[in-house]
């Protein structure tokens, strides 16, 4: 164990035993959630693919269509 690791068992067994509990739970929690995160990212690996990047494309120009318009509306109004 490093330093940094003493140092936190030695104020982590200061805690009641409850709250050592909900230590625990709050940490499984978060390594739950990490672990979900790391399976979505595999999930949208297609997104990185540059053949897919036509709807990024597409939705870029439709953004640029609605601001030219917004652009034109606030000049004649």
């Amino acid at each position: 164990m490093n330093t940094q690791q003493e140092e936190i068992k030695a104020i982590i067994l200061q805690f009641t035993v409850e709250e050592i509990n909900e230590l625990i739970a709050e940490i499984r929690k978060a390594l739950e959630i990490r672990e979900f995160m790391k399976l979505a990212e595999t999930g949208f690996t297609e997104c990185n693919d540059p053949e897919e990047d036509i709807y990024n494309v597409q939705m870029i120009h439709k953004l640029n269509e609605v601001n030219r318009y917004a652009e034109y509306l606030c000049f004649y109004l």
